[in-house]
């Protein structure tokens, strides 16, 4: 091999290096933009996490009648007062309160009960309170 099969080699190696430089930049650009994303989708995973934390607090309980309710459990040091939630929102992760028909209730006596969110379907009759 002459001299110039001896500089096409060197030059054909050159330019397989700066191939590779290339290819390791690209990668590394990749790699970049991978790591972006994986800490961004962490931190959409701890803000989707705490906004559902509140589920945490709930059991689901049959009060009769097969209606499932959602109650605070007894180890929630919730604020709220005996309050029932939509099972059916609830799956959804929606907080809905179930609310009574308005006025008096006669202890005893049956009451018509239904999800305060708008759309949802969830109603019964029941003489049980939350408690």
């Amino acid at each position: 091999m002459g001299f110039f099969g001896t500089a096409w080699q060197v030059l054909k190696s050159a330019v397989d290096i700066g191939r590779i430089a290339e290819s390791q930049s690209e990668l590394h650009d990749e790699f970049a933009a991978l790591e972006k994303r994986v800490a961004r989708l962490e931190s959409e995973d701890i803000e989707l996490r705490d906004q559902i934390a509140w589920k945490d607090d709930y059991e689901l309980n049959d009060i009769g009648l097969e209606v499932p309710v959602y109650t605070p459990g007894p180890w929630c040091e919730s604020a709220d007062s005996p309050h029932w939630l939509c099972a059916h929102c609830y799956d959804n992760d929606k907080k809905s309160y179930l609310k009574p028909t308005p006025g008096e209730h006669i202890i005893g006596q049956p009451r018509y009960w239904s999800c305060s969110r708008e759309g949802c379907k969830m109603d019964f009759v029941t003489a049980r309170v939350p408690n």
